[in-house]
């Protein structure tokens, strides 16, 4: 059943919160273009494979109160940077940050934490799906318009004051596959059958889109062959979910993948930093391979801390009690 533990998705969750890290660290252009068709759509399709229906008070406690904790965490890192580069002032020091938390427009707030859009879009999905879906016309009528505002989203600015809700409606219809999945289990199995034909095609198909049509990013929505964009998400999933159903029938469900897999919001919330940390150790020298090693090595630093946190802290994982594995 979808809501126990499931190897697969733990898999998955932790192949794509790794991607994410790379994408941030500047790895080589070819790798970044590469884990930039999927990355972030096949988090949005798992989102909707693993949904359940939440009162707002679960929501808040989920994901709001995991935002603006790692927000706070992230804040003295924030004013170490501002000091000695921009005026100390109360806009800088308090209401821009504050702004931050809701708004992508740097021209209004400053998002300290700013990975968390990932999160903030989330429980915009999770409160748009209860509402709309009931009413079948306006459900089609509202996934019509996701398309339309992906379609006139391409090249648009990088950050505004509707960032969050137009990126929002454009990751609408992969949750909504997502949920499609999770009530017709049958796409999953007859994947199954094909598992290493698919592995194998969809890996190519991403490496050869990449390669001579480019990538995609949500973040900027830069869609770039704009009706491809949820078509190659979807071949994104095909390639995760294969490759982590195979990881997972050789080698099970191990601990240090589950902890992983729990550990996504510590990763999010601490992953600039320990990069940040490491340059400074290096003073900043580059050299080849450098965002994939320091991708790897932030991994391995918040591993425990992520033991740790899901432990004793639990609610800075969205969770009101530590997890049992």
């Amino acid at each position: 059943m979808i809501h126990n533990r499931i190897n697969w998705i733990d898999w998955a969750k932790a192949l794509c919160i790794f991607l994410m890290v790379c994408g941030h660290s500047r790895p080589f252009p070819q790798f970044h273009d590469f884990l930039y068709l999927f990355h972030m759509p096949v988090f949005f399709i798992i989102t909707g494979i693993l949904y359940k229906p939440k009162n707002i008070k679960k929501l808040i406690i989920s994901l709001i109160i995991p935002t603006l904790i790692w927000n706070m965490i992230n804040y003295p890192w924030y004013l170490s940077g501002i000091i000695g580069h921009k005026p100390i002032t109360f806009e800088n020091l308090l209401s821009r940050p504050i702004l931050g938390l809701i708004i992508h427009d740097f021209n209004i707030g400053i998002p300290i934490c700013g990975a968390f859009w990932f999160v903030l879009v989330i429980f915009i999905l999770r409160l748009i799906y209860p509402i709309i879906h009931k009413i079948r016309i306006i459900h089609i009528a509202f996934i019509i318009f996701c398309l339309f505002t992906a379609f006139k989203s391409n090249q648009a600015p990088e950050n505004g004051i509707l960032f969050l809700p137009q990126r929002a409606i454009i990751a609408y219809p992969f949750f909504l596959f997502g949920i499609y999945i999770k009530k017709h289990q049958t796409i999953l199995s007859k994947i199954n059958r094909w598992e290493i034909s698919l592995l194998l095609c969809s890996f190519i198909i991403l490496i050869l889109f990449s390669y001579y049509l480019g990538t995609f990013d949500l973040y900027s929505c830069n869609l770039n062959y704009f009706p491809l964009y949820y078509c190659i998400g979807i071949i994104g999933f095909i390639f995760i979910y294969t490759l982590s159903n195979k990881l997972s029938s050789r080698y099970g469900n191990p601990s240090f993948i589950q902890n992983i897999s729990n550990g996504t919001l510590v990763i999010l919330g601490l992953h600039i930093i320990v990069f940040s940390l490491l340059n400074k150790l290096i003073n900043n020298t580059d050299f080849p391979g450098k965002g994939e090693l320091f991708s790897i090595i932030t991994m391995i630093i918040l591993y425990y801390p992520i033991i740790l946190i899901t432990k004793y802290t639990p609610i800075f994982i969205g969770k009101s009690k530590a997890l049992k594995q």
